[in-house]
């Protein structure tokens, strides 16, 4: 499950077969020249997973970490103080419709970034910690609380599944070739739970009624060929997931490329720096007019500069950038496994929107990635220069 290659495969498999279903009027026939994209980029990814299969093997830490607390504490008392900031709960005052989903405050730009994005990469350590030594309690603790304040007390939909996707690949990583029917059967379980209640918290953040799917359904576009025995709560789920695959389809078929180098550049920047590094971006063709419609598939925006080559150029970089991680920290033990996690949101929401650019899913993998520097130092000990490298020393006379 750690294998984002093969995720990337499955996924984009699974979005392709939900928008040939039909069930939305938004699902125009895929052009000829995104068929063929997908055909090469899901091949190159399975062969990939295939040549990098025995890098992810699921490794427990050699001991128990000392975990410290204090980390914890950090982000709840942050937390704190970014609400008091804003005074306002945004849960609360959603829930409880004093201000809408647009309305609530956002937190302290770019510390809030800096907070939740840290704030995910430390809670897939904690789940990291707990699937490895279960009887540490406080683990899944510290990460309930964690997950709490980086995303619940926000009511970001987005960061809790991301969340929890990263947090279900390390636990169905953990069990290897302990795996059991039974074991698949919860996951799936927990996921349609999952699907269901984010239609549920979907109804709730426009101030409908948890049952009324009327909203949805207008604006997803759905038509007679929707299963009357699935419940109306999984449309947001599904024309979450067709909608960017649809915008993508109409803009290689109506627009054609910016052609701006700056803008190109700035996609493969996180959205909290291309801000103030770049001016302005592309505005991409939309195949609804809904605000709940307005993304566009990962390499969308690649095409929206480079055209179809600036896509293929796009998906070539993020493949290089994924073994050359995988590279880097293979022998960093520590952390490799919450960073394949976060690896595999990485790939796997490209079917969603541009995770280079989106902050909340690319920067967390900046935190593993500075903790697996290696650790330089030269003291001076009774005439010894002592070089020390990581957890690695060695002694010159």
């Amino acid at each position: 499950m750690l294998n984002f290659f093969y995720l990337y495969a499955a996924i984009w498999s699974a979005v392709i077969f939900l928008y040939q279903l039909g069930w939305s009027d938004l699902c125009h026939p895929l052009s000829p020249e995104l068929i063929v994209f997908f055909v090469i980029t899901i091949g190159s990814s399975f062969f990939a997973g295939k040549v990098f299969e025995k890098y992810f093997e699921f490794r427990k830490p050699a001991e128990i970490s000392n975990v410290n607390d204090a980390m914890t504490c950090i982000i709840v008392c942050f937390t704190i103080i970014e609400l008091v900031y804003g005074r306002q709960i945004p849960v609360l005052a959603i829930l409880t419709k004093k201000a809408g989903y647009t309305e609530t405050f956002s937190g302290i730009p770019t510390f809030h970034v800096l907070l939740t994005t840290f704030g995910r990469f430390y809670a897939q350590y904690l789940i990291y910690l707990f699937v490895s030594f279960p009887r540490r309690k406080k683990y899944i603790i510290e990460y309930i609380i964690v997950v709490f304040c980086v995303d619940i007390i926000w009511f970001s939909r987005m960061g809790l599944i991301l969340s929890l996707f990263m947090s279900s690949c390390i636990a169905i990583a953990s069990l290897k070739e302990r795996i059991r029917l039974k074991h698949m059967l919860m996951f799936i379980a927990a996921g349609i739970v999952g699907l269901y209640l984010f239609g549920v918290s979907g109804n709730l953040r426009q101030w409908y009624a948890a049952g009324d799917n009327s909203m949805i359904r207008l604006y997803g576009s759905m038509n007679n060929r929707y299963p009357a025995w699935l419940p109306e709560q999984f449309i947001w789920a599904y024309s979450y997931m067709i909608a960017p695959l649809a915008n993508l389809n109409i803009n290689i078929a109506q627009s054609t490329a910016n052609g701006s180098l700056e803008g190109f550049l700035s996609v493969f920047v996180p959205d909290f720096i291309a801000r103030r590094l770049f001016s302005g971006r592309v505005q991409s063709n939309l195949i609804s007019a809904s605000t709940t419609m307005t993304v566009i598939a990962g390499v969308g925006d690649a095409y929206g500069y480079g055209g179809i080559i600036g896509m293929y150029i796009m998906h070539m970089y993020m493949m290089s950038g994924q073994v050359a991680i995988l590279r880097c920290i293979s022998s960093k033990k520590k952390f490799l496994v919450p960073m394949m996690a976060i690896m595999c949101a990485v790939v796997s929401f490209t079917v969603y929107v541009n995770t280079l650019w989106y902050s909340a899913i690319s920067f967390p993998l900046f935190y593993p990635l500075v903790a697996s520097l290696p650790n330089k130092r030269i003291r001076i000990r009774r005439g010894e220069k002592c070089i020390v490298r990581g957890a690695y020393s060695a002694y010159e006379k």
